[in-house]
């Protein structure tokens, strides 16, 4: 037993005055911090893209309320000449559509009727930044190209094409919004 104490406590003697690490302690530290680095990083690189997509979905939806509650107040935008040499009062105001352009294009429109014709006017409404068509972020794209039209006073929407839209990411990672005949505009 008296041995067993002395050679224990020679181990504690030699551990306790060692000065740094061994190669093997570093390489093996370097090695741990590595991995968690990549798997942190990959990580980083995934919440990134979603949140660009999430994003870009939510921008989307904001638009399609945003023509729909403009229809429903009634407001017409400031520039009233959709047609061109044609005075604002001969136009009837329908409502606003939101048109998927191309796969990462989209634009918001007010719509109007003249009241000598048939045949449809459009203004386009431009974003904050004076553009009139609106960007998805580089690596989103729009899986179909449907355009929807919020008219004035029936509180629904006319849909030309699928009633859902699905926002595809470069993860393949997705975001469906969807609108209901009576206008109700949801994401998931």
């Amino acid at each position: 037993m008296k041995n067993k104490l002395s050679y224990l406590s020679s181990l504690i003697s030699h551990l306790s005055s060692r000065q740094g690490f061994t190669l093997i302690e570093l390489l093996w530290s370097v090695a741990i911090t590595a991995m968690l680095s990549a798997v942190g990083i990959a990580a980083f690189f995934t919440f990134s893209r979603m949140q660009v997509l999430n994003n870009a979905a939510s921008e989307f939806a904001t638009t399609l309320n945003t023509a729909k509650s403009l229809t429903q107040s009634q407001a017409e935008p400031a520039s009233k000449r959709p047609c061109v040499g044609s005075l604002p009062s001969s136009y009837i105001f329908d409502g606003y559509k939101v048109t998927i352009i191309d796969p990462s294009t989209y634009k918001l429109e007010a719509q109007y009727t003249p009241s000598a014709g048939s045949s449809k006017c459009v203004s386009t409404i431009l974003d904050q930044k004076g553009n009139p068509t609106r960007k998805l972020p580089d690596g989103v794209t729009f899986g179909s190209s449907p355009s929807f039209f919020f008219p004035v006073l029936s509180g629904g929407v006319t849909i030309t094409g699928v009633s859902t839209v699905t926002l595809t990411g470069i993860l393949g990672t997705s975001k469906t919004i969807s609108v209901s005949p009576s206008g109700l505009i949801t994401s998931n």
